[in-house]
């Protein structure tokens, strides 16, 4: 019999870190975090989507601290059983998802704000060389920024278009905030207006 898939419309996604995935020896692989939204229940089909590869499996267990539960929805921290999953086919960056829902990318437009030195943000501006890290979900990347209007800069304490080239792909949707770090130093906040290979 095959398994129920989730309906795309409720949007499953659960990311998690490295450290939240584990190998249960003649089990599969178990993957603990929080879900953001949607819910999921036992024996439905879900994606792994990564960086770079997707992986389609089928949840078998539904539990937190070996308690079980058979459902998992937004907001709740769950216990995620994958059988004939191998931990090391799970990329790091990857979340889990409703089938189809979720994608990576390289590149896409956003709305950022840029801290000024006075509001504690390195007393920097970005130039299109500059290279920043990205805080998306539980995962970083590091790309460049480019003013979607043409600009040479992106100023510090204003709203900007920018375009962004990730040096590697992210998982990546329309609304999706994350931060920007500089050195390591937090440097602003954006929000995804529009992700794809942008001409």
């Amino acid at each position: 019999m095959i398994g129920k898939s989730p309906d795309p419309m409720d949007g499953f996604l659960m990311p998690f870190t490295a450290d939240e995935v584990f190998a249960l020896t003649g089990q599969g692989t178990e993957i603990v975090g929080t879900v953001e939204r949607g819910r999921i229940e036992e024996g439905d089909d879900v994606e792994l989507v990564g960086p770079t590869r997707r992986i389609c499996a089928r949840i078998a267990r539904v539990s937190l601290f070996h308690k079980p539960y058979r459902v998992a929805s937004a907001g709740q921290m769950r216990s995620i059983l994958l059988p004939k999953i191998r931990k090391e086919q799970i990329e790091p960056g990857s979340v889990l998802a409703a089938v189809g829902t979720v994608a990576a990318y390289r590149h896409f437009e956003a709305s950022v704000r840029l801290l000024t030195s006075y509001e504690g943000g390195p007393d920097r501006q970005i130039f299109p060389s500059t290279v920043v890290q990205l805080a998306i979900r539980s995962t970083q990347v590091t790309g460049t920024m480019t003013a979607v209007d043409g600009a040479v800069l992106v100023e510090a304490g204003m709203d900007s278009m920018v375009r962004v080239d990730l040096s590697g792909p992210a998982i990546l949707e329309s609304g999706l905030e994350f931060a920007v770090l500089l050195e390591d130093r937090p440097f602003g906040v954006g929000r995804v207006t529009r992700v794809g290979e942008i001409a």
